[in-house]
């Protein structure tokens, strides 16, 4: 991803495959409790926690229970699996 500040496209380029842009259409199509997810994956879901293991207990730590917390981990793995589908199509470009 780009820094907002770097994100700049020419007239009429084609932006479908920019980053950037995929994620703020998403962005725009999510509900508050998506954006609360999204929200929290950026603040928590750093190297060092991923590393250590500590995303379960900090997912615990929420407080959040029942259908919420399913809602939430699944939240959290799309999250991953669109980062894991942005990488892969980044590759592939590159080859």
């Amino acid at each position: 991803m780009l820094a907002p500040e770097n994100h700049v496209h020419e007239v009429g380029e084609d932006t479908a495959r920019c980053t950037n842009c995929i994620l703020k259409k998403i962005e725009e199509a999510m509900s508050v409790f998506e954006t609360a997810i999204w929200n929290w994956y950026w603040t928590n879901v750093t190297p060092f926690a991923k590393e250590s293991g500590l995303i379960p207990m900090m997912i615990a730590d929420t407080g959040i229970k029942g259908i919420a917390k399913s809602w939430l981990i699944r939240g959290l793995g799309m999250i991953r699996d669109t980062f894991e589908k942005i990488s892969a199509e980044k590759t592939m470009d590159k080859n």
